[in-house]
């Protein structure tokens, strides 16, 4: 909303007039209000949208938050038939994102789908948790609040700065009637890149963060559970008749 109320200004000719003229001032106030208030809802949606979208999508390609191939494609020549190329690999499947968790759990059984298995590791996860100090439990919780709400923030900002970048040269472009103006919203558009380039890299690096932060605690909670399993001696029951 934020951005579009600047492209507003620059291309539009009565929003323009509103804030070069000191009598509009307030009229420029009240209109920054109200934007404000309506983005919160909107925010709210693009939250939405991102966290439906990157959860139900994690096993597709598509958008910045594809998961990466395991191998990359590869042509090979094909020299009885020139106009054929074939394959060097079969298409490739998607880096699983869960790899570095399930290496830190003994045994692990895959349920043979993403979602499965998430939940049979958050479901290990807390249970792990429940068995800790309060102290040590309620920093390891601290952490990953932080990690996720940092993500969730970094995606949705993310998924509303794509919108605005496919919007505004479609919306404004045609507005702008001048070289001024034309260079503005190119200097905004290359802005929208840039920041895009940026964001996404500190999403990815949250995320990779996150993982390896899971995975490094359950193995220690797992290992200190099994410790201390192996630590208790076993009780014999002596029953003595008369």
């Amino acid at each position: 909303m934020t951005w579009f109320l600047i492209c507003g200004f620059g291309t539009i000719e009565p929003l323009t007039d509103m804030l070069v003229k000191e009598a509009n001032f307030i009229k420029v106030i009240g209109l920054l209000i109200t934007l404000l208030s309506i983005g919160v809802p909107v925010g709210y949606l693009f939250h939405q949208l991102y966290f439906s979208w990157e959860w139900i999508s994690k096993e597709k390609f598509f958008f910045f938050f594809k998961r990466q191939p395991s191998e990359k494609f590869l042509w090979k020549f094909n020299r009885r038939e020139p106009y054929k190329f074939l394959f060097l690999f079969p298409r490739p499947k998607p880096l699983d994102t869960l790899e570095p968790i399930k290496e830190k759990i003994k045994d692990f059984e895959e349920q043979g789908s993403f979602h499965e298995d998430y939940y049979q590791i958050e479901s290990l996860w807390h249970s792990s948790l429940l068995k800790l100090e309060s102290e040590k439990r309620d920093y390891i919780v601290g952490r990953v609040k932080y990690f996720l709400s940092t993500i969730h923030g970094l995606g949705s900002l993310m998924y509303s700065l794509a919108t605005s970048l496919v919007l505004i040269p479609s919306i404004f472009w045609m507005s702008a009637d001048s070289l001024y103006e034309q260079v503005g919203l190119a200097v905004i558009i290359a802005a929208h890149i840039l920041l895009l380039w940026g964001i996404y890299k500190n999403h990815k690096y949250y995320s990779r963060n996150l993982i390896v932060f899971q995975a490094n605690f359950l193995a220690e909670m797992l290992s200190a559970e099994k410790d201390k399993k192996e630590k208790i001696p076993e009780q014999t029951i002596n029953i003595k008749f008369k």
